[in-house]
């Protein structure tokens, strides 16, 4: 008996008028800066012909058509097809380039361009670089400031009728708040989101995949496993569907921290299995190499110390073939986790010590924390140990609640193991106020 299949869903094009080979230039911009191929964005709607069609100028696009295409690459139909200028043009390639800059992990120089290229904008292109601005920051060093940059790229995206820019922006304060730790806030904007979408406001599987991704893992951290469990749900049934296979990949890198976080090591250790595998099949080598990272941190957490050094050797390779400094000061920090668990605090406060010199608050806190762990297994005395702790506590302020919570708490282990009763108390204290039920 044969297998059913289900027909794809085919936009057909019925566009009238001359080709705009500039509307198709656009498109490969955008597409490219991206990441994606031309049969990811083509999914199901189109032949991945007709991309290849519409990208070199021997087709029209029909309205049905570029709005569909507009919320797969994240920009509005408006912007689309509007037609160039040359002072436009000058714009949408710095649009483009901190996409870019931002897509390759160079959170720094995308936040750069847009902060400059915010000063030269104004209307709805100076609210896009206030966004691209406040995620960078969202993805290297938050800070509250985001959050004051994206409530004003929002009130601007409102005003001049930008709907798909709006609820996007509502998505990216969802992650700001998170970073912050304000988990509360966050679900709200990402609730406020998830309403855009079932509005219609914009048409984007793969923000609706990052949205639940994003909500399961607030309420995990909130301390409600049902809705978080309900939310993952969702997620892995829309991610069979998605169009978007880097974001599949995404998605289960970030299920493979929220399980373990949550307990489940087994679980933890085959959602990266899952996102390394697509990965591969990508091509993404830099994910690939970040992957191998996680994967040696996941090991080492399971105490399969042999697996561990395996996969951080894969990720060094690969490291330095990319010439990816920031993998390579994680493969160090991972590398000194593995020492300690192999019981050489010596090696592990090198390897802490030279991460812990690296750009980047978050790298530095986690390296600082390692360094005084080794400092704490080693004889050194206890104002040493303190001294050690203090520094680690400090790098941690900017980082989530239960982040500095678990410091905390390490701290008042390191304490405790040598009779300082009670500052150990303190600091468990400070951990349990963090994260603990409010009274």
């Amino acid at each position: 008996m044969p297998v059913a299949t289900k027909a794809k869903r085919v936009v057909h094009q019925k566009a009238k008028g001359p080709i705009d080979p500039g509307v198709g230039h656009k498109i490969r911009q955008l597409r490219n800066a991206r990441g994606m191929t031309q049969a990811a964005l083509a999914a199901s709607d189109f032949s991945k012909g007709f991309i290849s069609l519409l990208e070199t100028g021997r087709t029209r696009i029909s309205l049905r058509a570029a709005h569909v295409l507009a919320a797969r690459l994240g920009v509005e139909v408006t912007d689309l097809l509007a037609a160039p200028t040359s002072d436009r043009q000058d714009v949408e390639f710095m649009l483009l380039r901190a996409e870019q800059e931002l897509r390759a992990g160079h959170h720094k120089v995308a936040a750069d361009i847009a902060d400059t290229w915010t000063r030269k904008s104004s209307g709805v292109l100076r609210a896009r670089f206030q966004r691209l601005q406040a995620r960078a920051l969202i993805e290297s060093a938050p800070t509250p400031e985001m959050v004051k940059v994206l409530d004003e790229a929002l009130r601007a995206f409102r005003s001049f009728g930008a709907k798909e820019y709006f609820a996007r922006t509502l998505y990216d304060l969802a992650r700001a708040h998170g970073r912050l730790g304000s988990t509360g806030e966050g679900i709200r904007y990402a609730l406020l989101a998830e309403q855009a979408i079932e509005r219609g406001d914009v048409i984007d599987r793969t923000l609706e995949l990052e949205i639940h991704q994003f909500l399961a893992a607030s309420y995990h951290v909130a301390g409600d496993p049902g809705s978080a469990e309900i939310r993952s749900e969702r997620a892995r049934a829309l991610a069979e569907d998605a169009a978007d296979p880097f974001a599949v990949a995404r998605l289960y890198e970030s299920l493979a921290l929220s399980r373990f976080e949550g307990g489940d090591k087994e679980a933890a250790l085959a959602y990266a299995r899952k996102s390394l595998d697509l990965f591969e099949s990508l091509g993404q080598r830099r994910q690939v190499a970040e992957t191998w990272v996680t994967l040696g941190w996941l090991y080492v957490q399971r105490e399969q110390y042999g697996k561990a050094a395996e996969a951080l050797d894969r990720a060094e390779q690969l490291a330095e073939e990319l010439d990816r400094p920031r993998v390579k000061l994680y493969v160090a920090l991972n590398r000194g986790a593995l020492a300690l668990a192999r019981g050489d605090a010596k090696k592990a406060r090198e390897l802490a010590e030279s991460a812990a010199a690296g750009d980047g608050p978050r790298l530095r806190a986690r390296a600082l924390l390692l360094r005084a762990k080794a400092i704490a297994a080693g004889d050194a005395p206890v104002a040493q140990v303190r001294r050690a702790f203090d520094e680690a506590i400090g790098a941690h302020a900017s980082e989530r609640p239960r982040e500095r919570a678990r410091a905390h708490q390490i701290y008042a282990d390191a304490l405790a193991a040598r009779k300082q009763d009670k500052d150990a108390f303190t600091q468990a204290r400070k951990a349990l106020e963090l994260v603990g039920p409010k009274i």
